[in-house]
């Protein structure tokens, strides 16, 4: 059985829902470095997820994957250099967003 998935659009974010799931807000990608050096890409926000950060890391031994973070920049499943800074760059308006939307 798979998963029905739908989008909507608003202006510059967008919504993804999968059917049984809570929704993701996408966001513009945003682009920094984990705490190794590696390339993310931010995507969005989960909010009912304890891991609500969600995007994608390009590592150098698995190519790219896809990644989720807590609020804290600990990335889930992943290895300390996975982990991001969440005080660089756009990253604490991007936990701000979070937490107004209701992540914890």
């Amino acid at each position: 059985m798979g998963h029905k998935a739908t989008e909507k659009t608003r202006g510059r974010a967008a919504v993804r829902k999968h059917e049984g799931t809570m929704a993701t807000v996408l966001i513009e990608p945003i682009k920094t470095l984990s705490l190794g050096g590696y390339d993310v890409t931010i995507t969005g926000i989960s909010p009912a997820d304890n891991d609500c950060i969600v995007g994608r890391i390009d590592t150098s031994g698995q190519g790219l994957i896809d990644g989720r973070w807590d609020l804290s920049g600990t990335h889930r499943g992943g290895i300390p250099k996975t982990n991001i800074d969440l005080s660089a760059d756009d990253l604490p308006e991007l936990v701000a967003l979070a937490r107004q939307l209701g992540a914890t």
